[in-house]
């Protein structure tokens, strides 16, 4: 087994993994390993792609006229500013403020701890399913500590486990990561970008939106120049690319259909910046990222909870979660008559029904249904 140690700061290890070796994965605080686990060959950390084919575009030299079939402008989501560890200020040691989120391989990941002490190193690890084992150091800026990973296309799915060691304490979580369900566009750790999931050479186009605002304020995009090309036989391509702040990316293929670039948020995971499709046909739109864990009509029915609504525990020690599934890390006990802030979902696997809420300066998810019975209300 070959042993991987570097030394990086936070802005260097962006996209790469940065993270944690935590066999348990339920507490929030703990003392280090007795011993050292053994570390296996990381090379492949750094490989995102499996022999993609290569190719460029440069919008100077890209087609300027639109086609009939795509529009020549778009409208864009907002983003919004985020405040990191709100409510943990005063902390006397370090704890996790958002745990690393389930996701598809390609998506970023991001553990966000509060609490060190100024500037402090970190050791961090990140576990994946097969046992490999990857480990850095991260500085904590200003006390907080940002754990990043994104696994590659061709890595195993599964159970991947962050940890992060500093002189207050051990910090662990985990996240299941899931192979894409369709055709995406991603960007790598070069800020190139990454077609995965196309039919077998399939043809596609290359749509770039350079930025622009509406008259109303709102953000958006006018193309700016579009290039066709071939993705290879794994349905694979990596195309050199750059973009400037507020473009987008689009991409259409004749059998795939139209699929956008998959952008990282704040707190981490993958966000589609476009309100509508660049195709003038409706249809071409292929299956949205976001609709892993939707609930089927027959399941939804059973939920009475609504986003931002307020809601209350109904029975004795209810579990917050991590992430939307019962192995992910345990955040707290909650007794009857907790009041929760619903903020995201509803979430759904099986009979489950879950959804993200805020409670006593902490976000987790809760099982609102099981199939038998009631653990929150309105």
């Amino acid at each position: 087994m070959k042993v991987v140690t570097t030394k990086t700061s936070k802005y260097s290890v962006l996209f790469y993994a940065l993270a944690v070796l935590a066999l348990i994965g339920c507490g929030s605080v703990r003392s280090a390993p007795s011993e050292t686990a053994p570390q296996n060959d990381s090379s492949r950390l750094n490989t995102s792609l499996t022999q993609p084919a290569e190719a460029e575009f440069n919008p100077a030299t890209a087609y300027q006229v639109p086609p009939d079939d795509v529009l020549q402008e778009v409208t864009f989501y907002g983003g919004g500013g985020a405040g990191f560890c709100s409510g943990m200020q005063e902390l006397t040691s370090p704890e996790i403020w958002q745990d690393p989120s389930d996701e598809e391989l390609l998506v970023t990941s991001i553990m966000i701890t509060c609490g060190w002490e100024k500037d402090e190193i970190l050791q961090a690890t990140i576990q994946y399913p097969d046992g490999t084992l990857f480990r850095t150091e991260v500085k904590a800026d200003y006390g907080m500590g940002f754990l990043e990973f994104r696994p590659a296309i061709d890595d195993p799915v599964g159970i991947y486990f962050f940890g992060l060691q500093g002189k207050n304490g051990f910090l662990s979580a985990n996240a299941e990561y899931r192979k894409p369900n369709g055709p995406r566009l991603s960007q790598t750790q070069y800020d190139n970008i990454f077609l995965s999931g196309f039919f077998p050479e399939e043809k596609v186009r290359l749509f770039y939106y350079s930025s622009a605002y509406e008259l109303d304020g709102s953000p958006g995009g006018t193309l700016a120049g579009w290039q066709e090309y071939q993705v290879n036989v794994a349905g694979q391509l990596e195309i050199k690319l750059s973009l400037q702040a507020g473009d987008d990316l689009a991409v259409i293929g004749k059998k795939s259909g139209e699929v956008h670039l998959l952008h990282t948020g704040v707190f981490g995971g993958a966000s589609d910046r476009f309100m509508q499709g660049v195709s003038v046909d409706p249809d071409m739109i292929s299956a949205d990222y976001s609709n892993h864990l939707n609930c089927p009509p027959d399941i939804l029915v059973q939920s009475s909870l609504q986003q931002w609504t307020d809601a209350y525990v109904v029975e004795n020690e209810v579990t917050l979660f991590g992430n939307p599934r019962q192995s992910a890390r345990i955040i707290d006990l909650l007794s009857v008559g907790t009041a929760v802030s619903v903020t995201q979902g509803p979430y759904c696997s099986g009979e489950m029904v879950w959804w993200r809420v805020y409670v006593e300066h902490t976000y987790g998810y809760i099982l609102e249904f099981d199939g038998q019975k009631y653990y929150v209300k309105p």
